[in-house]
This record gives C-alpha cells, sequence and structure tokens, in this order.
C-alpha cells in the first residue's frame, strides 16, 4: 500500500514559519487488516513535536512541512493500527528537514521493527545425544536480511534416542526466500521536483498587493466672486446685532472682494461695527478619470491687504445665493448663509501677495457636485459665533482679508482645487 498526503495540520504540528519539506516514502511488508497508520515525529532530543493519523488509500508517499522553528534532524515513526486499534507493526527513521528523500519498511507480524533492519530470530535447533554430523545444517548464506515470520523450529531435543530414529525435517531455507524484494515501485521517477508540491496553494504565502494607486489634481477658476457687506458708517448708530442680523447689504458685488468684522472707536468718540460675508461660485468638477473619486480640496485666494487677523479665523460654509452668476444685496440676509463648518483657517496664515487656501474637511469635501456648480461662502468667526468686538480708541478689533476679485488674471483667481485618487 502506498499513501499520499499534503496536510495544512502538518504546518501546525511543526513549526510556526515555513522552513522545508521532508519527503517519506513507506513500504510494507506482511501488513494485512491495516485500519490507519499512525505518524510519529519527534527531534534528536527525543521531544514529540506533534504526529498525524493516514486513513488506507491507494499510495504510502507523503510530505511533512516543517518551519523555521524545527531542528534539522527528525525522527518519523510509522505505526499500523488495526480496526479495533491494536498495533500490527511499526518502523522507524531519521532524517533531515528540507533534506533527501526517507524510506521506512514497515513490518507487520513480526512485532516492531525498524525499517531498516530486518534481523531473523535464531531458531533452537539444540537436540540431546546428537551429533552435529548427524544433521544437515541449513545454508545460512541463503538467509536474505529481511523481517521474516516466526521460524522457531520445534524442540527435537529427544532422551535416550538413537539418532537413526530421527526424521530430518526440511529445513532448506529457499523456500522462505521472499520474491521480488528489489522494490522497483519505490523508484518515484517524479521525485527531482516533488508534484505534490505545486497543488498546495494553502501552504503557499500570499502573494504581495501589487495594487498601482493613480492620483492627481484639478483646479478651477471661480466664475464669480464677491462681498456682502453692512458697517455703521452707512447706518449710524447700528449695534452690532442690527449690522449682523440685517437683511439688505450697503455693498454689494462691487470691485471690492473681502471677508471681515470688526469693532472700532475712532478719535471723535465714534462706536462702530462692521461685517462683510464673501461668496465664491465655481464650475462643477469635471475632468476626473474613470473610476476615480475625490481625496481633497480648498478654495484658494491671492490676498491684497490683511489685518488685524491675531483676533480672527476664517470660516468656509455653505451660501446660496439668489443666483450664481451675480450677488444680491439681499443675499446678505443670514438665512443664506450657513452655521456648519466646512473648512477654517487663522487669519495669520494668510500674507499679501502669496496665495493661499482653506482646506475642506469631509463634509465640505462630500459636497462637491460633478455635475452643477459649486458655491460656498466665507464669514468671520466672531460672525459665525456671533462675537462682539470690543472697539478701544485708536483701534480695531476683529480682521480683514481682502482678496483678488475673479477674472484679473489666472495668478490672482480665487480656485477651486480638488485632489483625486484611483485604485
Amino acid at each position: 500500500m502506498r499513501y499520499l498526503i499534503i496536510a495544512a495540520s502538518a504546518v501546525t504540528l511543526f513549526g510556526c514559519n515555513h522552513r522545508g519539506f521532508l519527503e517519506v516514502q513507506v513500504t510494507e511488508t506482511n501488513c494485512t487488516g491495516i485500519a490507519s497508520l499512525q505518524v510519529n515525529v519527534s527531534d534528536t532530543s527525543n521531544t514529540k513535536m506533534g504526529s498525524l493519523t493516514l486513513q488506507p488509500s491507494d499510495a504510502l508517499d507523503f510530505d511533512l512541512q516543517f518551519t523555521s522553528d524545527a531542528t534539522d534532524k527528525v525522527t518519523i515513526e510509522v505505526v499500523a493500527l488495526a480496526a479495533a486499534g491494536e498495533k500490527l507493526g511499526s518502523a522507524t527513521a531519521t532524517g533531515t528537514v528540507g533534506g533527501s528523500r526517507v524510506n521506512i519498511t514497515l513490518v507487520c507480524g513480526a512485532g516492531d521493527m525498524a525499517g531498516v533492519d530486518g534481523t531473523l530470530p535464531t531458531a533452537d535447533l539444540a537436540m540431546a545425544d546428537a551429533t552435529t554430523s548427524d544433521l544437515e545444517a541449513p545454508d545460512a548464506s541463503l538467509t536474505p536480511d529481511i523481517a521474516m515470520p516466526d521460524l522457531m523450529q520445534p524442540d527435537l531435543a529427544m532422551a535416550d534416542s538413537a539418532m537413526a530414529d530421527l526424521v530430518q525435517p526440511d529445513l532448506a531455507v529457499p523456500d522462505l526466500a521472499m520474491p521480488d524484494l528489489a522494490l522497483p515501485d519505490l523508484a518515484h521517477p517524479d521525485l527531482a521536483v516533488p508534484p505534490d508540491l505545486a497543488v498546495a496553494p494553502d501552504l503557499l504565502p500570499p502573494a504581495p498587493d501589487l495594487t498601482v494607486t493613480a492620483t492627481g489634481t484639478l483646479s478651477f477658476a471661480a466664475t464669480h466672486t464677491g462681498r456682502l457687506q453692512v458697517d455703521d458708517s452707512q447706518t449710524s448708530g447700528a449695534t452690532w446685532s442690527s449690522i449682523r442680523s440685517a437683511t439688505t447689504a450697503v455693498n454689494w458685488d462691487d470691485g471690492a472682494r473681502a471677508v471681515q468684522s470688526a469693532g472700532y472707536l475712532d478719535g471723535n468718540g465714534k462706536q462702530g461695527y462692521s461685517i462683510a460675508r464673501a461668496g465664491f461660485v465655481f464650475p462643477a468638477v469635471s475632468g476626473l478619470p474613470a473610476g476615480a473619486h475625490i481625496i481633497a480640496a480648498r478654495i484658494e485666494v491671492l490676498p491684497l491687504a490683511v489685518a488685524n487677523t491675531t483676533a480672527q479665523i476664517f470660516r468656509v460654509v455653505t451660501f446660496a445665493p439668489a443666483s450664481s452668476t451675480g450677488f444680491a444685496a439681499t443675499d446678505y440676509a443670514l438665512s443664506h448663509w450657513g452655521t456648519d463648518v466646512l473648512g477654517e483657517e487663522p487669519g495669520t496664515n494668510f500674507a499679501v501677495g502669496s496665495r493661499h487656501a482653506i482646506e475642506l474637511n469631509t463634509a465640505g469635501v462630500a459636497l462637491l457636485s460633478t455635475s452643477a456648480t459649486n458655491i460656498f461662502g466665507w464669514r468671520t468667526q466672531y460672525d459665525l459665533d456671533n462675537v462682539v468686538p470690543s472697539t478701544t480708541a485708536g483701534t480695531t478689533e476683529g480682521g480683514y482679508l481682502h482678496f483678488s476679485p475673479t477674472g484679473t488674471t489666472a495668478a490672482e483667481d480665487a480656485r477651486l482645487i480638488v485632489d483625486w485618487q484611483k485604485p
């Protein structure tokens, strides 16, 4: 009989990280009634490394897989068991992990024997009152070194008998010679490249992740920008609350582009406030490769004037003007402006003549459209959180940012910049 096994369990039994295989081939002699084979593996210090139980099949030719924590030399014991669990025979052999094939000869019916030792027991031929010249001794040279059945002869000692009365049993050995011991079936023609290893994908390491990610950036110039402003120079005696909640701007869609909130007290003792909100209109995001998605975006401007920004943070919000091609005075009303922060940047990070952007957060990126215009607004922290600036003689608390209007030059345009990624 021969057996074939490639077992994932062998990986667990004989180590943690893959090291190598040891091919085992077993031949049997006089073995009948085998229900299962138990394979025990131990290291050179006789410490058991694991065991496998094989069921009868058409072949006994299997590979044991060992990993980096296994020893070089291992001892393999094969035990033949009957259906009731009784031991029919066994054999052992020593092999090297990753080395050549190990052959084990399993002998049954003659007790436990090593796979390479076939010493025969010696028959008790002692006979009383007999001379050896009267007996024909068996030809010991014909006894092969193989495992043989029990050849013990009966006790031929006979008291007070003449040797002439003895009938010499036929001790000729040739009948005991085992036929066909050349074991041609053990010559495996495909052992140079073990075919079994090629069909064990579960034992191979996972393939590395070779996914290549493509990335890119798109830039869109604003199609319209503008400020909507109210301050007490046009509404004498107005309070911060009345200016913030006004429904009509005093200045809108003129040449200036600004976002600001400020409180001041001039040299004549006049107290005042000013709020300006900025609007941006960008085209739909286009040019994304098939399968790509937006991973980041920002609104970038070129500052023309920056002042008192240490006390201010500029924030991106939603903006819903009456028209996307031009802003109306009534677009100043708070009902047109969102309160959720979609991105923010301290005013101290803006410098005159150096382009700078406010990065959109996850919620802001999610609002970007590939089919409709993208409209955003900028408000100051004081305006959004309704914080009243203090008024001190000769100073202005708050901050403002004036930026280049749309359409002057490409280098001055406010821009929506989009980063994309494609798996």
